[in-house]
């Protein structure tokens, strides 16, 4: 378990600042980040985008090529 963290602002965890600067400050709940094995973020995904989804998964099914 994670406790409570700030996604934004001049708060914002560290974490979310490496991913806001590498592809865009989440806009909403459920965005999720396609990160490669080498640490570098390939894509964000926003909130309507299901885990399953065609695009989600493809993008990891070409990320481990």
């Amino acid at each position: 378990m994670a406790s409570k963290v700030s996604v934004k602002g001049p708060d914002q965890h560290p974490l979310y600042k490496f991913l806001s600067d590498a592809a865009g400050a989440p806009d909403w709940n459920f965005n999720k980040y396609l990160i490669d094995k080498d640490g570098k973020v390939l894509k964000r995904f926003r909130s309507p985008v299901a885990p399953e989804s065609p695009e989600l998964v493809g993008a990891i099914e070409a990320a481990r090529k």
